[in-house]
């Protein structure tokens, strides 16, 4: 499973949707960072993520577990935007 970490440009929809391989769901992990994920992520079985789930609460610098969202586990490819980096 891969982390894609973006922070110096706008991908385009379709490059979002071909680094996560389907449909892209957008979570807010912070004012300046933003998780994209396969939005069918649970309906195919996509094999969970553990980088992205390490990788997101080092970001929350928290137990992702305790935030109220509906995402967990992580599964499939994902995109990191950072900073600069936002959806177009």
């Amino acid at each position: 499973m891969n982390v894609h970490i973006i922070e110096d440009k706008e991908p385009t929809l379709e490059e979002l949707q071909e680094l996560v391989g389907g449909y892209i769901e957008l979570k807010e992990l912070n004012e300046d960072t933003h998780l994209i994920l396969n939005e069918e992520g649970y309906i195919r079985q996509l094999p969970i993520n553990k980088e992205a789930m390490r990788t997101c609460q080092k970001i929350l610098n928290s137990d992702i577990k305790t935030r109220h969202w509906r995402i967990l586990p992580i599964r499939g490819d994902v995109v990191i935007l950072k900073g600069k980096a936002k959806l177009t």
